[in-house]
């Protein structure tokens, strides 16, 4: 097996391969995150089943099997203007341990939505054997097996509320003007609804709000005005990009990302 590129024309734009503001470990929190974030959001949205599986494997492989996939790609990392800005060279080292345990918090964190969906099936498997299966209908006891996890279990109760909250806890408000990003003012709130839901709220119960937002396609993508805030998660300057779930920050303005899901009906 041999890696073979392009040669660069003086009228190609010099994009890094990699896309650091993807997947830069300092925008991430760390390498872990970097590869969960890449491996299932590939997946997910090449997918052509309803259901996607993906497994990750802890191990070390030899000299010659690894020799396969990179001895030929070395000579590319390291030549000049190789176009990557973050692509390491041959005996660098991330300073961080890529383990289970990590894995399935990053997995829980990032991707608590197709997991509960039942939309997304992760198998984590040790180098001695040991395997840890995250599926819908046993996440929950997944995390319970795991006392530094015990701390994402009401992340999943409330994931698993929310796809099925009763009846008195919804409300549909009203969208904004278009081209404005909602606020929760008052205005938005159907009259109706305002006595039940402070009624739940001041007993501390959960609230369902379905927020509408304008859509407006202008060419091949779609924009969605999100009210800037200091407050996480909109407090990037920069922006922020929201794309089948997975959340992205320190983008630039010119690099849209879209979820398929929300379309114009």
């Amino acid at each position: 097996m041999s890696w073979k590129f392009n040669p660069m024309n003086p009228s190609d734009l010099n994009v890094d391969p990699i896309e650091h503001e993807f997947f830069a470990t300092e925008a991430l929190g760390g390498i872990t995150d970097a590869l969960v974030r890449e491996a299932i959001q590939n997946s997910l949205d090449a997918a052509e089943e309803a259901n996607v599986g993906v497994r990750f494997y802890l191990g070390r492989t030899d000299a010659v099997t690894s020799g396969r996939y990179l001895d030929s790609l070395w000579p590319h990392a390291e030549a000049s203007h190789h176009g990557s800005a973050i692509l390491p060279g041959r005996g660098d080292q991330t300073g961080e341990e890529i383990t289970a345990e990590g894995l399935l918090e990053s997995v829980l964190r990032h991707y608590f939505h197709p997991l509960v969906e039942g939309k997304l099936e992760v198998e984590i498997v040790e180098k001695d054997g040991a395997t840890f299966r995250l599926r819908e209908n046993d996440l929950e006891h997944e995390i319970r097996r795991r006392n530094q996890l015990r701390h994402l279990l009401p992340l999943i109760e409330l994931a698993r509320w929310g796809r099925d909250p009763e009846e008195e806890a919804v409300a549909v408000l009203n969208a904004p003007d278009a081209g404005h990003a909602p606020k929760l003012t008052e205005d938005l709130f159907n009259a109706a609804d305002v006595v039940r839901l402070r009624r739940r709220f001041d007993e501390c119960r959960r609230l369902a709000l379905n927020v509408r937002l304008p859509i407006e396609p202008v060419g091949d993508v779609f924009v969605v005005h999100v009210r800037e805030s200091d407050v996480k998660p909109v407090q990037c300057g920069e922006g922020f990009f929201w794309r089948q779930g997975a959340v992205t920050q320190k983008l630039k303005d010119q690099k849209f990302l879209f979820d398929r899901s929300l379309q114009p009906s």
